[in-house]
């Protein structure tokens, strides 16, 4: 069934783009339609898979895929999405985002809660779900923060390079909200055994701990049972706020609250970067 959701070895592309080569890897092909432009459907599929829960319910935050994705999942899976979402004081319940309307399509049950911190509103979901449905019922991981992400990015990465092997040097760079697609990259690097060949680039779609962020990755990707293999790791940090979207030059689609943004500062900073440079695209608008 995952063939007729997902697409494994997706595109690997050259790009020349104002006279700068980058290859881009498109993960935002990595899900068919009706499904979302989001590459954590690979790892969500899995994961839902494996669960005897008929309900499954999730936090959809101001511009997140996950309740899109959820609601594609389990209704192939023949599994109800619950999705809970932030309502603000200007929407007057009358207007979702695209993620709910998506996911009503697929036929969601969309959950509004009173916008507040996710971390709040997770624990309501939460709290909602185990009283609705009891042992019947399940909450995703607050961020969608699921190993199986981890494991079916790094997985993709070694199916794909396995005939690009030139592209295990120079400079990777992925955005990051969690981090948890870019504990998938830097996994896979490190079963390629890249070591220093590579300098990986986190970009931060919003401003937020380097350190939290950082233990995160390091935990999801197994990073410190590879030492050997461990390429060098920087975190770029704009100063991004968390609903702050940019529009900029693109030959591909790209999420312009994610992928964009580090889109935007490879191309600027592209000369001081070791080649070839490869962009790691998650996702699109």
């Amino acid at each position: 069934m995952s063939k007729n959701l997902l697409r494994k070895s997706t595109l690997l592309e050259e790009y020349m783009f104002s006279n700068k080569t980058i290859w881009v890897k498109r993960e935002d092909l990595s899900t068919r339609s009706p499904g979302p432009p989001f590459s954590k459907t690979r790892g969500l599929y899995e994961h839902i898979k494996a669960l005897p829960q008929r309900h499954i319910g999730v936090l959809d935050t101001f511009h997140s895929y996950g309740g899109w994705a959820i609601a594609y999942i389990c209704q192939a899976l023949g599994k109800k999405a619950h999705v809970f979402y932030p309502q603000y004081v200007g929407d007057n319940g009358k207007s979702y985002r695209k993620s709910q309307t998506e996911a009503k399509k697929l036929g969601a049950e969309l959950e509004p809660l009173k916008a507040g911190r996710s971390c709040i509103l997770y624990h309501s979901a939460k709290t909602i779900m185990s009283n609705r449905f009891d042992k019947k019922g399940y909450m995703i991981p607050n961020a969608l923060k699921i190993q199986e992400s981890v494991d079916s990015t790094a997985d993709e990465l070694v199916i794909s390079l396995a005939k690009h092997r030139k592209l295990l040097r120079g400079t990777w760079i992925v955005s990051v909200s969690s981090g948890t697609i870019a504990a998938g990259v830097l996994k896979g690097l490190m079963l390629m055994d890249v070591g220093k060949k590579v300098t990986m680039i986190m970009h931060m779609g919003y401003s937020r701990s380097e350190k939290s962020l950082i233990n995160y990755v390091d935990k999801m990707s197994g990073r410190l049972t590879y030492p050997h293999a461990t390429p060098s790791i920087r975190v770029v940090d704009e100063g991004y706020q968390y609903k702050d979207s940019i529009d900029y030059p693109c030959p591909f689609p790209c999420n312009s609250y994610y992928d964009l943004k580090a889109w935007k500062w490879l191309i600027e900073n592209y000369s001081k970067m070791k080649k070839p440079c490869v962009f790691w695209n998650i996702g699109a608008d």
